[in-house]
């Protein structure tokens, strides 16, 4: 995410910026996209290499309605492929939707997590699990629910294809008293079901 001068008004943009850079950090290509109705973050997620030689990334975007998830594609030459946006799987009785990180699935898409809140005026937020194609379309979706904000912070995948997703489990914002907050480590498979799972000590 970056904050840039429009080239043509002027105005402060906050959208999102390709760099790529040579071996001795001098930049070769910068690229961005926004608008001053038209936002994007992606300072939470990951860029990570497409099986056609690009690249993509998780974030969200927004424009004069509620905030989405957004998959960005880019050629290797910061070119923006497709933009590809999703609402959270609430909307409308909840809007909140944040990015966590993007990991590819073996050639066929990619894992994509967000943070989503599931209820009515609650701070309390799940971590959301999509698995979509090339093209970011989403296949299939989890939510994983729990009393406490579970806020998803990173995902990456194993070697016999599992996810391993990271959180932070806390009760702050809910409680007024006896506050805790505790890492939370889980595991889930490509069915999306929850294999082990790890919590530390409040």
């Amino acid at each position: 995410s970056s904050i840039y001068q429009g080239p043509q008004d002027g105005y402060l943009v906050l959208g999102n910026t390709f760099f790529k850079f040579d071996l001795e950090g001098n930049i070769l290509i910068q690229k961005s996209i926004g608008s001053p109705t038209k936002w994007y973050q992606t300072w939470r997620a990951d860029l990570i290499p497409t099986s056609d030689g690009g690249l993509a990334t998780l974030g969200i975007t927004s424009q004069d309605g509620p905030t989405r998830g957004v998959i960005l594609k880019y050629n290797a030459q910061g070119d923006t492929i497709f933009t590809k946006e999703f609402l959270s799987p609430f909307y409308p009785s909840q809007t909140f939707i944040y990015a966590a990180g993007i990991q590819p699935n073996q050639g066929q898409g990619y894992w994509g997590l967000t943070g989503v809140n599931a209820t009515p005026g609650a701070s309390n937020v799940e971590p959301y699990l999509i698995r979509v194609d090339e093209d970011g379309n989403i296949l299939e979706e989890w939510i994983y629910e729990n009393e406490a904000t579970d806020t998803p912070i990173s995902l990456s995948i194993n070697e016999d294809s599992n996810i391993t997703i990271g959180s932070q489990r806390s009760n702050i914002g809910q409680v007024n008293n006896n506050f805790f907050s505790r890492a939370h480590i889980f595991n889930v498979d490509n069915d999306g079901e929850i294999q082990w799972e790890y919590l530390s000590n409040p």
